[in-house]
């Protein structure tokens, strides 16, 4: 799937609140899907080609995202105004992020923040570490900020996890389980 289905640009059922593209061609979304869709809880756009992070995704308000296995380097919710408000969940593992911006809006917040198998280096910016704007845990497992090992997430308000892949680490759908089981054609 190299372009958005437009059949998904069409009124969806109310009662559709999770949506997952995996392992597509998608290197975009359609910027105006907040205006076409309700919230949506939950949304995963996994394993495909998307290089920038899409704000359309930030104004879905959905509690969940994620964006696992693409090619995004950077994020935008550093920017002004790119954000009004983040997800519960953010799972960016397996993209070449390499650095997170210096500094986010003092009223966005989220409660877990998935970086791993990224290229994350030191240090992390006050945000990520201080407990205001990552309230839970940040998973940093297979990345350079945890290779170095330098004592600082021990320091951290924010719970660093370095220790083991979590459940996201690979991402939220489980192609791999999928794979494994799918019939033959």
């Amino acid at each position: 799937m190299a372009t958005f289905p437009a059949a998904l640009l069409e009124p969806l059922p109310i009662a559709l609140n999770d949506i997952e593209f995996i392992a597509t061609n998608l290197t975009e979304l359609p910027e105006d899907l907040d205006r076409r869709w309700q919230t949506m809880e939950v949304v995963y756009v996994e394993h495909s080609l998307i290089t920038v992070f899409p704000p359309v995704l930030l104004r879905l308000r959905s509690f969940q995202i994620s964006l696992t296995g693409n090619q995004i380097t950077s994020l935008p919710f550093g920017r002004a105004g790119e954000a009004e408000q983040l997800p519960f969940m953010l799972i960016l593992s397996g993209n070449p992020i390499t650095e997170l911006p210096d500094s986010i809006a003092s009223t966005l917040w989220m409660g877990l923040l998935f970086l791993e198998r990224t290229r994350v280096t030191h240090p992390l910016p006050t945000w990520v570490t201080n407990g205001s704007a990552v309230t839970d845990g940040v998973y940093l497992w297979g990345t350079p900020f945890c290779a170095a090992n330098d004592g600082s997430a021990s320091r951290s308000v924010t719970m660093l996890d370095c220790d083991a892949p979590s459940v996201f680490a690979f991402g939220g759908y489980p192609l791999g389980f999928v794979d494994r089981n799918r019939a033959d054609p």
